[in-house]
């Protein structure tokens, strides 16, 4: 059976402004971000 994952944030888009805020979210090192 598969592991579940799970995320804090997840982020739809990976342009400009979703890189730039998955960049800011994943410094907090207690986060778990997603990014699709």
């Amino acid at each position: 059976m598969a592991k579940e994952k799970l995320f804090d944030y997840i982020i739809l888009g990976a342009g400009s402004a979703g890189c730039v805020l998955a960049n800011r979210l994943s410094e907090n090192p207690a986060l778990n971000v997603h990014v699709l």
